[in-house]
């Protein structure tokens, strides 16, 4: 097919292939850029019904806008009946080019495993599992920029009727026990397909390997695999809690998020071998009860507007709360770091506190549109749920510093019924630049990434 024309696309050369099609390196004729061109194999879209499922699916992954995805133009067919996705072509290797050579580097592996969870953390948002994260899915910029591949096509492979003998074989090392068992397939897999990643990336070889695909299957079903420092002895125990944590038998012990998970890989990735277990982040330690007195939690505020560019306004109105609300005397105040974990979370607010071991919570939302704001935000007892104080604020962006201020006022006022006597907060008064203000936002937003993208 090299020299062809398929679709207004110049195929130039093929750049991989194996069981889930063909892929070419390509040029769209109309606007002169290159392009990945993806063939599906026929026996993945036996059926209308295969193929409209297909179609679904992989529109809705190239909704994803996120710096660790692949984008994908197109999804169509030829007029012959293939099945084709147009994608991003980026130069670069995949993982399992990486590791023909050998085990990463642990900074790099960590580097590469914490972008990947955040690429998966975006889609599982979405509601989009992936369900075929291995090495040969996880391409690397020369820039140092994960991409992952291949999101929509292996459900099709789960729900097509597979014709070719050994189709699916080739991923079994990295499925999730739940797969192997005929269980619904939820982001928990994810977790434990980039847990057997990131083991094969520091040690250089499978946690489950074996001479055949039953001896396979009964390890990930029933062993626990080598210690990573059997294999690296400079691995840190930290590293060893982590991947052992996404690799764990039952997936209600796992990382309960890619997110969580991402904020574990760059505090291990950060200390550059020197953290311990204990070092890592708080939500992740046993769950103990709530320490006596006060303690207060702001969960990330909502972004009303409709528009995800938004989403740095409303984290930084969070994080500008959390700051105020740090000043009063006499309670504990959570962290941002502890806190945005819980960012879009269904999670009940009881259930959130007893994990931050807090008593109080506060909860709210941000609309901006152009230059007005409303933001609602209220006040809740975490035992009970009641709400103590709730207020809407609908002004002017000018404002928004005497909202913030009077908000931390608010919430020390209703404190008043817990701490005697009531806290006296030495709040902000300075007077700060208004027009400087959104972008300073903006900025800590992207530098809270921790990512290339993010500090580009």
């Amino acid at each position: 097919m090299r020299g062809a024309t398929v679709a207004g696309f110049e195929l130039l050369e093929k750049i991989g292939g194996g069981g889930m099609g063909l892929v070419y390196k390509a040029r769209d004729v109309a606007l002169g850029r290159f392009v990945a061109l993806k063939f599906l194999p026929p026996e993945l879209a036996a059926d209308s019904l295969s193929k409209a499922r297909f179609l679904q699916e992989a529109r809705a992954a190239s909704r994803l806008d996120h710096p660790n995805i692949c984008t994908i133009y197109q999804v169509d067919e030829t007029a012959d009946g293939r099945l084709y996705i147009v994608m991003g072509y980026y130069e670069g290797e995949t993982v399992e080019q990486k590791l023909a050579r050998g085990p990463l580097a642990l900074a790099e592996a960590l580097d590469i495993a914490a972008q990947t969870a955040s690429g998966l953390f975006r889609a599982h948002r979405e509601g989009i599992t992936h369900r075929d994260i291995k090495p040969a899915n996880l391409l690397v910029t020369a820039g140092g920029l994960v991409k992952i591949l291949d999101f929509g096509i292996a459900k099709l492979a789960v729900e097509a009727p597979l014709t070719r003998e050994g189709a699916a074989v080739g991923t079994l090392p990295y499925m999730a026990p739940e797969q192997l068992a005929g269980e619904s397939v939820d982001p928990q897999a994810d977790i434990w397909a980039l847990g057997v990643v990131l083991y094969q990336m520091v040690t250089g070889r499978l946690p489950f390997a074996a001479d055949n695909p039953g001896a396979v299957v009964h390890a990930i079903l029933h062993r626990r695999p080598p210690l990573l420092t059997a294999f690296r002895r400079e691995a840190p125990e930290a590293l060893e809690q982590t991947v052992g944590k996404m690799l764990a038998k039952d997936r209600r012990h796992r990382f309960r998020h890619c997110a969580e998970l991402a904020a574990h890989l760059r505090v291990v990735g950060a200390a550059g071998g020197a953290v311990t277990p204990a070092d890592l982040p708080t939500h992740t330690q046993p769950v103990r009860a709530a320490p006596p007195g006060p303690s207060l939690a702001v969960l990330p505020f909502v972004n009303l507007s409709g528009d995800r560019e938004q989403e740095y306004f409303s984290d930084g109105i969070t994080e500008e709360i959390i700051a105020q609300l740090s000043r009063l005397p006499g309670i504990r105040i959570i962290a941002r770091t502890s806190v945005m974990r819980y960012k879009r979370s269904a999670a009940p607010l009881p259930e959130i506190a007893r994990e931050l071991r807090v008593s109080h919570v506060v909860e709210g939302s941000v609309r901006r549109a152009g230059n007005r704001v409303r933001i609602t935000c209220g006040f809740v007892e975490a035992a009970t749920g009641r709400q103590l104080w709730s207020e809407g604020y609908d002004r002017e962006l000018t404002d928004i510093f005497a909202i913030q201020t009077d908000v931390a006022r608010q919430i020390a006022a209703a404190l008043s019924v817990v701490l005697e006597p009531a806290p006296k907060p030495r709040l902000m008064t300075e007077r700060r630049n208004i027009h400087a203000y959104p972008l300073f936002l903006k900025a800590r937003h992207f530098l809270h990434k921790v990512s290339p993208d993010g500090f580009l």
